[in-house]
């Protein structure tokens, strides 16, 4: 995985994708892709979120590649800059495979 389009194709329903919350570390959790939009993906929640079973899931926002380091067969996306962090938000891990 090298670009913003390769992650976008790598997101597809059904999905299963090693997220690490770098904020929130106790929500990192294997989580699927339910559905994808345009500009955002819906992902299954952790068991650890505090709203799992309330909800199916969340959205997350596709970030633009300025925000994007790609490292082999994962992504680690930082804030967004009003966050006034420019720290790691959340790294996607895909298997070898890309998916």
């Amino acid at each position: 995985m090298k670009t913003l389009a390769d992650l976008r194709a790598a997101m597809a329903v059904g999905v299963v994708v090693q997220v690490t919350n770098h904020r929130y570390p106790e929500l990192s959790r294997e989580r699927t892709v339910i559905k994808v939009q345009t500009k955002r993906w819906y992902l299954t929640l952790p068991e650890s979120h505090p709203r799992h079973g309330e909800v199916e899931g969340s959205w997350m926002d596709i970030p633009p590649a300025n925000r994007c380091a790609f490292d082999g067969n994962s992504v680690t996306i930082t804030r967004e800059p009003e966050w006034n962090d420019p720290g790691p938000w959340v790294t996607l891990t895909f298997n070898q495979d890309g998916r």
